[in-house]
């Protein structure tokens, strides 16, 4: 693939939230746009991409657009089974060659803002007519997705709760949050999955000051989830204290939902060293406290 001349403005340089990004983040950051589409889009082959940028560093491409995505200045998404990447404000800063084909990438899919076509039996011309319309359908709506969570039974309390006993924090159940595990929760994952992901990425994440702070719904929840439910389950070793009380404390909230099949291993995340004292009733091995 040819790289593409791009623009690198000053005001990408200078911005103070890229800033505050690790040096390859910046690096990758400024380098994306010359293999991105015309309309700031590329494919999230994190291989190919440091193939392509970066082919003489070891540089962890997936866990740089991780930082770059949770700054906001990319967005990760998924359309039909292929993995994109959109570089935020693309087009704003880029002149671009009117000889450069379209993009062949899909752009991310959204919400119908017309709420006439999430009810096809009220037409736009009667929004049109009774502005009132317009808030009777989108309460309705608001309903509907309740009604049908509860009917579903997302368990939005258990998930957030599990996540905070490993990590220690307080995250909240805002919406965005909500709308991040419905749409997992959509794609048939389901409790013990998300459990898995806080598991595997805690093991991967937890006592390392650069990546800790991406043990949240935003990164945690995104497209990737599918991927980090895939990933082979490595035991840790040289956790901290702080890390095993949570890991314990989570490990008995497993217990307590039921979650005792062994396809969530608390156990591993003690590593080969840890001293081990009696079992759960799943044969998970349990460290002394």
């Amino acid at each position: 693939m040819k790289l593409r001349d791009r623009l690198i403005l000053p005001g990408v340089v200078s911005n103070e939230s890229l800033a505050d990004c690790s040096l390859e983040a910046q690096i990758i950051f400024r380098d994306l746009p010359m293999i991105a589409d015309r309309e700031g889009r590329l494919e999230d082959r994190p291989r190919r991409i440091r193939a392509l940028l970066r082919p003489y560093d070891n540089w962890d491409i997936d866990k740089i657009l991780i930082e770059l995505e949770s700054a906001g200045f990319i967005s990760r998404y998924s359309v039909n089974g292929t993995n994109c990447v959109s570089i935020l404000t693309f087009t704003k800063h880029q002149s671009i060659h009117w000889k450069e084909k379209e993009s062949e990438l899909p752009e991310p899919q959204q919400l119908p803002q017309d709420k006439s076509k999430l009810n096809p039996s009220l037409s736009q011309d009667k929004v049109k007519l009774d502005p009132s319309l317009q808030v009777e359908v989108e309460v309705q709506e608001e309903v509907k997705v309740q009604v049908e969570e509860e009917v579903r039974g997302i368990p939005f309390a258990e998930i957030i709760d599990h996540l905070n006993m490993i990590t220690g924090k307080h995250y909240r159940i805002v919406d965005k949050t909500k709308s991040l595990i419905r749409a997992r929760w959509n794609e048939e994952f389901r409790v013990k999955d998300f459990f898995h992901v806080h598991i595997i990425k805690a093991k991967q994440w937890l006592d390392d000051p650069e990546w800790e702070g991406y043990l949240r719904p935003i990164t945690l929840y995104s497209n990737k989830f599918e991927g980090y439910r895939n990933e082979r389950d490595i035991p840790t070793r040289n956790l901290s204290d702080r890390s095993r009380r949570n890991l314990r404390t989570a490990q008995e909230f497993l217990k307590k939902y039921g979650v005792t099949d062994g396809s969530v291993t608390i156990g591993a995340f003690y590593g080969g060293d840890a001293e081990i004292t009696g079992s759960l009733p799943d044969g998970t091995r349990q460290p002394k406290p």
